[in-house]
């Protein structure tokens, strides 16, 4: 059994998930949620252990890059490592990952892609089924959401959900996941029925009726767990600055080109080369191609066409200000990690790269690497490493490109925050001027400000609530985290 002491907001945590059977850790990131769900399973399987001749099955649905932090805590928990299966890797692999947990039950951690091509899970019955980065189950429509909650998770004694941020884009986000807990949330066990119950038809979309986003967040309030790091007692600053690069001549023309024409044309002279002019009749697709040209690797094969954006990387990793500091970059396309990673080689500054066709067993040594301070630079692809990964060795995040999710980008810049760490942690957003790198910061600020002042709404409704139920004078002292003001 572990020895390691859980700090004082985790105890608060661990109190709650000790005494509810299906628990929803809404903690945000970098806060431990891992070690106090896994506290609770592993002291719960070892009592069924000396009750009963077999083992427990545990079913850890998680995304790629944390599976091998999964196991680190299991094995710092004093799970033996015989009983911690990894399904990752060949399908002969993952298949013999299978048959071994069917056959002596332990601890299985799995991908929810690899949930969905083995069907056999869903007809074996689990001890516990724990779900993290939840927010992949908001959806009605995905296909791991309509497995977990209406096939494998009923087959589950016990279940959990894991999140830092479970409310994304609205408070519809929570529906799922809390029907995969309880198989109903707010009376509904269908999210269509809920969806005409609370809301009506507005243009595209829906909107809710009145009262309805309170109702929500009292009922995913009265359900789950919820903690912010302030109220965990983490003071941390974040500084947001800007750096902008500028154009070439031939990069603007075929910029200016394919915003009014929907056309990517070429203007650099190659000799001897003939290359296609790429066009599109879609909205999106122009913009995904305009985000390209921006960064520079637009042409074929996704090779470098405008170098200034890398040389202004180069420059800004070598300056005084950010001398021998260890640096996580982002990027939102594979070819711009390639063409990065060759630009910091040619100028003597040692990196490493993560992208989705790294192995997960790599990530981890590269991760290893960088905590240790043998790399001083990762690049990182957003959508691989936004998930569970610490990278707090790094007080500095530099943006190259970003996409227009709130979620990914709340994810990325927590990879460098942790709880025992003081300072000031620095952000710096590179931008193409005149392009759509200024409409996307634009975007996820207007998000940002919009979430804002929705949880400052909710905050001064709390207060009002307090002011007329409490008798004397209103304890304006915080409340504990189980009554907490919603602060989704």
């Amino acid at each position: 059994m572990s020895k390691r002491q859980l700090w004082p907001h985790q105890k608060m945590a661990y109190r709650y998930v000790k005494k509810t059977r299906h628990p929803a850790l809404f903690m945000q990131q970098r806060l431990g949620k891992t070690p106090v769900i896994l506290r609770r399973i592993v002291k719960r399987t070892a009592y069924l252990r000396r009750t009963k001749p077999t083992r427990a099955r545990v079913l850890i649905v998680a995304p790629l890059s944390v599976l091998l932090t999964w196991k680190r805590e299991l094995l710092l928990e004093g799970v033996d490592h015989h009983e911690i299966l990894v399904c990752a890797g060949t399908k002969g692999a993952k298949d013999h990952c299978i048959w071994h947990y069917k056959a002596r039950g332990g601890f299985l951690l799995i991908t929810r892609q690899s949930v969905l091509s083995h069907p056999e899970l869903e007809d074996l019955k689990h001890r516990y089924m724990v779900v993290d980065e939840s927010t992949c189950m908001k959806s009605p429509k995905a296909l791991f959401s309509k497995a977990a909650v209406y096939r494998i998770g009923p087959m589950a004694h016990r279940r959990a959900i894991l999140s830092g941020l479970p409310d994304p884009e609205d408070e519809r986000n929570f529906f799922m996941q809390f029907c995969f807990l309880h198989e109903r949330f707010m009376g509904c066990d269908s999210y269509w029925k809920w969806l005409h119950r609370y809301y009506r038809p507005s243009g595209y979309g829906w909107e809710p009726k009145k009262g309805t986003i309170q109702k929500v967040k009292d009922a995913a309030r009265d359900l789950g767990f919820f903690l912010t790091r302030k109220q965990a007692g983490m003071k941390e600053k974040v500084v947001v600055q800007r750096f902008y690069t500028y154009m070439e001549k031939h990069q603007k023309k075929t910029y200016e080109h394919l915003e009014r024409e929907f056309e990517l044309k070429y203007f650099k002279p190659v000799k001897h080369e003939h290359r296609k002019v790429r066009w599109t009749s879609w909205a999106t697709s122009k913009h995904v191609m305009l985000a390209k040209v921006a960064g520079g690797c637009y042409g074929p094969d996704g090779t470098v066409e405008s170098d200034v954006k890398f040389r202004d990387l180069t420059k800004l990793l070598a300056d005084d200000n950010l001398k021998g500091q260890s640096v996580v970059v982002w990027f939102r396309f594979n070819d711009e990690i390639r063409a990065a990673r060759r630009a910091l080689k040619k100028a003597g500054i040692e990196s490493r790269s993560i992208t989705g066709a790294t192995g997960h067993r790599k990530r981890e040594r590269i991760r290893l690497r960088f905590m240790d301070g043998r790399v001083r630079v990762v690049l990182m692809q957003i959508k691989v490493g936004q998930y569970g990964l610490d990278f707090s060795r790094a007080d500095v995040a530099v943006y190259f490109s970003r996409t227009y999710s709130m979620e990914e980008y709340d994810q990325t810049k927590d990879r460098i925050v942790h709880f025992k760490k003081v300072g000031t942690l620095l952000l710096i957003h590179m931008l193409t001027y005149n392009t759509v790198d200024e409409d996307n910061l634009e975007v996820l600020d207007r998000k940002i400000k919009r979430r804002t002042k929705a949880r400052n709404a909710a905050l001064r409704f709390m207060r009002y609530r307090r002011l007329h139920t409490t008798k004397g004078r209103p304890d304006e002292r915080p409340l504990p985290a189980l009554q907490e003001a919603w602060k989704g």
